[in-house]
């Protein structure tokens, strides 16, 4: 698990009391609110940030507890939003580092049931190319002599892919430490996480490097002995990079046509 930093030393029990007040501050907010605004939502996000930096180790739990006290969800949605093993370790770390009381705050509170207006877009002036385009411009003639190209897309690398976790889970992203197969016993896995990446994953870092690794052997752009690049006709033209790199976002995309079947998430 990882978290950010503190600067406190709060005992666990001082950490108890503050957490319980901090709690209640933000309910404060909320009944004081009606149910929650956007200034209401941006007042409680400044409450968490000062908690994911002063005990953020007992964040995660408290934000379980707040999720299913709040009604925001039902007990195992709240913990795969919070728990220390699930996404509350990525919370606490951005809330630790966001700018609340700004933009960074209002896309969050957007992302919380639309409290706050989707944020405008600033605007961006497209640069300018070199040149401007030749008049009366035309293709040039084909040479007929083929190009190898090479088209990489949609890496999908998971940093905390795991090796030995469990590669058949039934709810949520596989093959990471906190996700568990439902149906057999409680710490027992029933398909350890192979180095080179499972079917129910996204990519792990050895499956991604052993990739291009193996490109230019599988598609056939070593360099003969003697030639070099300039001169071979077995060098690639060049690359092309699509999609994304990132893991799935698993709470927004349709994990069953994706990732296979995985638990509902209820309210």
């Amino acid at each position: 698990m990882i978290l950010p930093p503190t600067y406190a030393n709060f005992s666990a029990s001082a950490a108890s009391a503050f957490l319980e007040t901090s709690f209640q501050q933000v309910f404060e907010l909320l009944e004081a609110d009606n149910g929650g605004t956007c200034p209401a939502c941006v007042a409680a996000l400044n409450i968490f940030k000062e908690l994911a930096l002063t005990v953020p180790e007992h964040l995660p739990a408290a934000l379980v507890q707040f999720c299913v006290t709040a009604k925001l969800g039902s007990q195992l949605t709240c913990e795969q939003d919070f728990g220390a093993t699930d996404e509350g370790q990525v919370f606490v770390q951005v809330i630790a580092n966001a700018d609340v009381s700004g933009l960074d705050g209002r896309y969050i509170c957007n992302a919380i049931n639309g409290l706050c207006s989707t944020p405008p877009a600033y605007p961006r002036t497209i640069a300018q190319f070199p040149k401007p385009k030749p008049a009366n411009a035309t293709a040039p003639k084909t040479s007929g002599e083929r190009v190898k190209v090479a088209h990489l897309s949609d890496f999908h690398l998971d940093p905390r892919y795991a090796v030995g976790a469990e590669a058949n889970c039934t709810t949520g992203l596989c093959c990471r430490t906190n996700q568990k197969n439902g149906n057999i016993a409680n710490g027992t896995i029933s398909e350890p996480a192979p180095l080179y990446g499972s079917f129910l994953c996204d990519t792990s870092y050895w499956l991604g490097v052993g990739a291009l690794e193996s490109m230019p052997t599988l598609m056939g752009i070593n360099e003969p002995k003697g030639k070099t690049a300039a001169n071979s006709s077995m060098a690639l033209g060049w690359s092309i990079y699509t999609g994304v790199s990132l893991r799935f976002d698993i709470d927004v995309v349709n994990t069953y046509q994706f990732k296979g079947p995985r638990q509902p998430r209820s309210k």
